[in-house]
């Protein structure tokens, strides 16, 4: 004799396991927004030191053609 085979009851989600990700979004968002600051400072930083060099540059031009 086989016995029925017994279905199971779906799982229903305890309310912890609801609220985990909008627990967890405050500091997913905070180190999203860090990593985006850094990235922006960088590029900022780059483009200020070539800025900078290419002031230099244009100085040392005028400079060299006021001498001529």
């Amino acid at each position: 004799m086989t016995l029925p085979r017994t279905t199971r009851a779906p799982r229903v989600p305890r309310p912890r396991d609801l609220l985990r990700p909008v627990l967890a979004w405050p500091v997913t968002a905070q180190a999203t927004a860090c990593r985006n600051a850094l990235g922006a400072t960088t590029v900022l930083a780059r483009e200020r030191a070539e800025r900078e060099e290419v002031e230099a540059l244009l100085a040392a031009l005028h400079a060299e053609r006021a001498r001529a």
